[in-house]
């Protein structure tokens, strides 16, 4: 699984959802980078493990040899100095002490070459896990492309735009037809109206509304569209809060409800591109563990219990103390 393959599938996902932007590419591609970095790194790593495997191998025949020239000694000073047992009994304990601590050292190294090994056991089945999520991930693209309304530009089953919705005025009545011959009959006198309703003020266009807002009341506005089920109207709020206040404090949290109105519509997919983009974009943010959690429940939705699981178990690790790890738990149960 290379660079070049991830980055085609991204460009596939914009081109057909037509909703991606700029920076949700550069994001996807900068993710593929950095999982070809992390290869690179693991093959490094395992060149390091091999070359310390191989000293630790030339290191442990040194000290075989050196065990057993101390044998040779001790079985040599056994036969020379048969007349003076008890200096012979005091070079015996000091050669049994040496080699303990010989054998000790061993030991160690023994240690240190199966931790060795191990590392790199578990170095190569994080590279395995790399590439079946990759490999994954082309599904889900694949099933995103059939998902996706390619000519209209919206998920199947959306509701129209307004626009779409407008009717159009019903006809006009037609003039009543008088028979040659008849009386005329003059129209009621409507009486004068000495006060009349005020004209109706038309509605301003949500677009028009969110860009005279401040930061603050952009922010809220979007947030209360998104507890009110106006999901589009939502984005618009926090898709103009983030265009204007990017750097700002509540930028994660205007990401998040980006994602949270797709993930109340059931578009799952795109639900799971926007929770990435907290994750990435605000690794520091206090969204993050909402983030993964939601991501592992559009999986879930969509009958992925193989990712879902994997995010569960990354939200547990990563965030042990948060409320969401509590909830990935009974999760994790479920998929069971």
């Amino acid at each position: 699984m290379g660079k070049a393959r991830f980055l085609v599938c991204v460009a596939s996902l914009a081109l057909i959802t037509g909703c991606a932007s700029k920076d949700d590419m550069q994001s996807v591609a900068r993710r593929a980078y950095t999982l070809e970095q992390q290869q690179e790194t693991v093959a490094r790593s395992q060149a390091r493990i091999d070359e310390r495997l191989a000293f630790l191998e030339t290191e442990t025949g040194k000290k075989d040899k050196r065990i057993a020239a101390l044998e040779r000694a001790l079985a040599e000073a056994e036969r020379t100095q048969a007349s003076d047992m008890q200096t012979m009994r005091d070079q015996v304990a000091r050669f049994g002490v040496e080699i303990d601590a010989l054998r000790s050292d061993f030991r160690k190294v023994t240690g240190e070459a199966e931790e060795a090994a191990h590392d790199l056991e578990k170095r190569q089945e994080a590279i395995n896990r790399m590439e079946e999520i990759i490999s994954r991930m082309d599904v889900r693209l694949s099933r995103l492309e059939d998902f996706v309304d390619v000519e209209g530009g919206r998920k199947p089953g959306q509701a129209p735009t307004s626009a779409a919705r407008t009717q159009a005025p019903p006809p006009a009545a037609a003039p009543a037809v008088v028979p040659p011959g008849a009386p005329v009959v003059a129209p009621p006198v409507v009486p004068t109206v000495t006060e009349q309703a005020p004209p109706e003020v038309p509605a301003v266009p949500v677009e028009t509304a969110a860009k005279s807002l401040n930061e603050k009341d952009l922010f809220a506005k979007g947030k209360e569209a998104v507890e009110e089920g106006k999901y589009e109207d939502a984005r618009i709020y926090l898709t103009e809060f983030l265009s204007r206040f990017g750097g700002a404090k509540l930028a994660d949290n205007a990401q998040y409800y980006v994602g949270e109105t797709y993930f109340q519509e059931k578009w799952y997919e795109r639900a799971i591109l926007e929770f990435q983009t907290v994750i990435e974009k605000y690794p520091a943010g206090d969204k993050v563990p909402a983030s993964l959690l939601r991501q592992a429940m559009s999986f879930e939705s969509m009958e992925d219990k193989e990712n879902a699981g994997l995010i569960y178990r990354e939200l547990i690790k990563k965030f042990p103390k948060s409320s969401e790890a509590t909830q990935a738990k009974k999760k994790l149960e479920g998929l069971k």
